[in-house]
């Protein structure tokens, strides 16, 4: 008797295909479809959708520093709270007289702590706190897709630039800083951890 061969065949790695290269490109592509049609029928839809791919880019500049230094949070998260945040405040506005975009913007910055408190760790064996520079670029990257979403192009390109300048030039005056007042070794050990949880 011949033992039967196990089957290479698996069911869910078979359904994360299709979704992945058969659904995801359907979608995307109906959606530019719907898009189109539905800006031509009215031009003023293109405003808001100019707004939402603004904010994603923003929003992707600080993810592309946060990955190109390999921490948790990178180029994916911030687009997409960026993105998240300029359709709360573009719906916000839209939603009738009484619409009040303050309190749009109010629920977008408390609500979004809650996502940044994900990437920060206290580390029990030791008095440090790590992953508070990425929460505060999640924070960061909502109150651009915000501005972007209100039209505020350029409140939203100088808080980017900014940012950016915090985040990548004042790393290496911090650095400097930092040696002179806690000496090399105790610089280096906080790199360390810096570079790897933050």
């Amino acid at each position: 008797m011949t033992e039967k061969k196990p089957s290479n065949f698996d069911p869910i790695r078979v359904t994360q295909r299709v979704l992945k290269f058969v659904l995801v490109p359907a979608v995307i592509g109906g959606g530019c479809i719907f898009l189109c049609v539905d800006m031509l029928r009215d031009p003023n839809q293109l405003t808001p959708v100019i707004r939402l791919a603004v904010a994603a880019g923003l929003g992707g500049l600080l993810g592309v520093e946060r990955s190109m230094g390999g921490h948790w949070a990178g180029l994916r998260t911030h687009m997409m709270v960026a993105l998240g945040a300029a359709i709360f405040t573009i719906v916000g506005t839209k939603m009738g007289p009484d619409a009040d975009a303050t309190r749009v913007v109010q629920g977008i910055a408390a609500g979004i702590g809650f996502l940044g408190a994900g990437t920060i760790l206290k580390l029990s064996d030791r008095m440090e706190v790590v992953g508070l520079t990425t929460a505060s670029s999640i924070w960061l990257a909502a109150a651009i897709g915000t501005a972007a979403a209100q039209g505020l192009y350029t409140i939203g390109v100088a808080g980017t630039v900014l940012s950016l300048v915090v985040l990548a030039a004042m790393l290496p005056i911090e650095r400097t800083f930092l040696a002179r007042r806690l000496g090399k070794d105790r610089l280096d050990i906080a790199h360390r951890i810096y570079r790897s949880r933050d």
